[in-house]
């Protein structure tokens, strides 16, 4: 089994598309991370001046008027109402959302960093099969080539006895080094062809678990846009939407 070079080149480039990706939703969580830094001191401020109006309004009125006492000149006054006091279920539960959102943006951006390291483990695992199957291949031309060289000496050396002679002796330099560097290539051709079988044992079904990990990796990270974009659409905060942006660029 092997995989072709295309499906290299085209993990490559998804590899530096999610790069990228990472690289916006950083910039894209530093901002809701801001966001979030300036609405809760917002909050702090306003609770705040709640607490000391709230205080003043009880430090100057020193009595409660009912309905239907009079004033000074016989006129009826209304009670008067209450502010109303700010909800602070409200602000943890917003506070809570707000948190969830920040939680849900990092499982997203651990979920495409996972992605990129799976797609370099292909891509890296692709090209050495690729180099060792072009290794296996030059040196089985080398070895034909070799053998046809040593059948055209074979054949223009002197027949019969000699001929004989020189083969079983060895006398012959170049029929000698031509010999010599046959079995140099056998040798390395057992070579690769052992280590090409000792990576057929593990090696596919380690690239066909990565690849599925990679696509339930891909499912995981749908669903986290899906409720992300709930998130930033129930509270108001900006999605990061990163498809657009590397559409853009």
């Amino acid at each position: 089994m092997s995989i072709p070079i295309h499906c290299c080149s085209k993990l490559s480039a998804e590899n530096a598309a999610l790069r990228k990706k990472v690289r916006q939703l950083k910039h894209a969580k530093q901002d809701l991370e801001e966001k979030l830094s300036v609405l809760v001191q917002k909050n702090k401020v306003d609770a705040l001046l709640r607490a000391y109006c709230t205080t003043r309004d009880s430090s100057v009125q020193t009595e409660v008027r009912p309905w239907g006492a009079r004033g000074a000149y016989g006129t009826i006054l209304a009670p008067t109402k209450p502010e109303p006091r700010s909800s602070e279920a409200d602000l943890d539960k917003s506070n809570k959302m707000i948190n969830m959102h920040a939680q849900l943006l990092r499982r997203y951006e651990k979920e495409v960093k996972q992605n990129v390291n799976h797609a370099e483990t292909i891509s890296e695992l692709t090209v050495k099969l690729s180099t060792i199957e072009k290794q296996l291949n030059e040196e089985r031309e080398k070895r034909v080539e070799l053998e046809r060289q040593l059948w055209a000496l074979k054949g223009s050396k002197q027949s019969g006895k000699q001929k004989a002679s020189a083969w079983t002796s060895g006398e012959d330099p170049v029929l000698r080094e031509v010999v010599e560097e046959r079995n140099t290539l056998n040798k390395e051709n057992k070579r690769l062809r052992t280590e090409l079988k000792g990576l057929d044992k593990g090696f596919f079904d380690e690239v066909e678990d990565l690849k599925y990990a990679l696509q339930q990796s891909a499912k995981l990270n749908k669903e986290y846009e899906k409720t992300l974009r709930k998130l930033c659409q129930q509270f108001g905060l900006p999605y990061p939407n990163p498809e657009k942006i590397l559409e853009a660029t």
